[in-house]
């Protein structure tokens, strides 16, 4: 079912290689697999706008894939996810080259004395980056820069929002890193891409002696959208937005914390009823069948 999704979504074909596990960027000795090689993935719950192609299996659970906002008119990115920081998501890169840079520069730095491999080379070839000039990756990692892939060409030329220095300017879509918040960005995100929630309201009156309360460092921004607010009642107001047919905003809300991944799944067949997105359909179905059955947790 999965080929069939991303047949759908009109992905490049070496995207399509990653995701079927076809390009041997994970090393044997990895602890990441490919979600298409493991079955065993219903414990690794995630909200359904992250499409992941692989995903670690040491205790934080991190993922790697495409961020899809459905019902939105958001441009798809590449992201990664921690379920030990509340499943907190990250831009790490904007197009499929900027993510085949960053895969093939972290094998490559994580490989004794950054030696070009057999595996490399073939990586390589098959994410279309057989021009790639390696000596370029073994600069940057001298660099001893923090964040060393972000100085790639490739990347460097249209930065994803964790590699935005403060000042630079971003045209994308994602909201926030772990500085900056993008205000123009937040009425078309979720909870889950918000760095840092003190931004969105969470956090604000922490207990305490009032003497000795400092302001806080990241301060509560205006106009909160109504699914990010901290004391809103998430599925009353889902169901408002079926009504009203705000079926964006509805997506919004059931990609946020108050829900099991089981009503995540209800709600996910009931947006079935307002789209003919096949692509949408399906994946509806791939996420419901590994975690649609799971009520033992909220995504918090």
């Amino acid at each position: 079912m999965l080929e069939n999704i991303l047949n759908e979504l009109n992905l490049g074909k070496e995207l399509k290689s990653l995701y079927k596990g076809e390009i041997p960027i994970i090393d044997e000795y990895s602890m990441f697999k490919f979600y298409i090689e493991e079955t065993n993935t219903g414990s690794f719950a995630h909200p359904p706008f992250l499409i992941p192609f692989m995903y670690s299996y040491d205790a934080d659970h991190y993922h790697v894939g495409i961020v899809k906002h459905w019902f939105s008119d958001r441009k798809i990115s590449f992201g990664d996810m921690t379920d030990g920081y509340g499943f907190q998501t990250s831009e790490i890169a904007r197009n499929e080259k900027q993510l085949f840079s960053r895969l093939l520069f972290n094998e490559f730095v994580n490989s004794e004395d950054c030696i070009v491999t057999e595996r490399l080379e073939k990586c390589a070839a098959l994410m279309g980056l057989s021009n790639q000039d390696f000596l370029e990756f073994q600069q940057a990692n001298q660099s001893h820069q923090e964040n060393p892939e972000c100085s790639i060409s490739v990347i460097n030329a249209n930065r994803p929002l964790s590699c935005l220095k403060e000042n630079e300017i971003y045209d994308g879509e994602f909201p926030s890193n772990d500085n900056r918040i993008i205000l123009s960005n937040v009425p078309k995100s979720c909870y889950f891409e918000i760095f840092h929630k003190e931004w969105i309201g969470y956090n604000k009156d922490k207990s305490g002696f009032s003497f000795f309360k400092k302001d806080p460092k990241y301060k509560s921004i205006d106009d909160i959208p109504e699914w990010l607010l901290v004391n809103t009642n998430k599925k009353e107001l889902f169901e408002k937005y079926i009504v009203t047919g705000e079926y964006d905003k509805a997506w919004f809300t059931i990609n946020g914390i108050g829900f099991t991944p089981k009503e995540v799944g209800e709600r996910l067949y009931r947006l079935k009823e307002f789209t003919n997105e096949k692509a949408y359909h399906l994946w509806t179905d791939f996420w419901c069948e590994k975690y649609g059955d799971m009520d033992s947790f909220i995504f918090i």
